[in-house]
């Protein structure tokens, strides 16, 4: 599979970590998180060029430390949008994905995706217009309704927890985000928009080591992981 993009949609403040600098951008053992998400990327053949969606006053930071740690890949950058949907939906229109026959959508917080979750998901998409990483729940899952009473308890065999990257033939994914940027449909992934186009979307196991950093025990666990 070859012509490949790497979009990293990276517009989010982090609210939920409690401070200031964007937690894309916080240091784990003195290498920005977005850093280490981005260079899991470097050693597959098939992707060409790294197309970072962030605010245009990252722009410059992102690059020269793509440069500082020897990044493998071409990192680019493009402007962000308010929400998640259109930051994604700069970076498949512009000039850095334009010649991609296929994309790899990937938070820029899980900086964890190791070669064989990769490998799974590009190989999968050989023959598939989209594939996604997931994980089967361990625990029981109950529905409940607004006041927090239990609904029902779910069939935990039929459920998942969705990761990312989220791999898809460029043509595809573009055309299910303009048409739903038209509609005002905002999904919470990529597979959504493509679900919501009605395109088929190829599941493959994802990985523990996989998780997406979002609180200070997450922080706290990848600091761990990298000593």
């Amino acid at each position: 599979m070859k012509n490949t993009a790497l979009i990293i949609p990276a517009g989010g403040i982090g609210k939920r970590l409690g401070v200031e600098t964007p937690k894309q951008y916080i240091e784990i053992a003195g290498v920005p998180i977005i850093i280490r998400t981005i260079k899991n990327f470097e050693h597959f053949d098939c992707i060409n060029v790294c197309v970072v969606a962030a605010h245009p006053d990252r722009h410059e930071f992102i690059c020269e430390k793509a440069e500082q740690f020897k990044v493998k890949i071409p990192v680019v950058c493009v402007p962000n949008g308010k929400e998640r949907i259109l930051s994604v939906y700069n970076a498949l229109e512009s000039e850095y994905c334009s010649e991609s026959e296929f994309v790899l959508i990937h938070d820029a917080v899980r900086p964890f995706a190791d070669s064989a979750l990769v490998k799974s998901i590009v190989k999968e998409l050989a023959g598939n217009d989209a594939v996604i990483p997931v994980l089967k729940p361990k625990d029981t899952i109950k529905l409940l309704d607004d006041d927090g009473m239990v609904v029902r308890t779910l069939d935990r065999e039929h459920l998942c927890m969705v990761q990312t990257p989220q791999a898809f033939r460029t043509s595809s994914i573009l055309a299910a985000y303009k048409k739903a940027l038209e509609v005002g449909f905002f999904g919470t992934d990529d597979a959504s928009v493509a679900e919501f186009y009605g395109m088929a979307v190829k599941t493959v196991a994802g990985s523990s080591r996989n998780f997406k950093i979002t609180d200070l025990n997450d922080l706290n666990e990848a600091e761990r992981l990298v000593k």
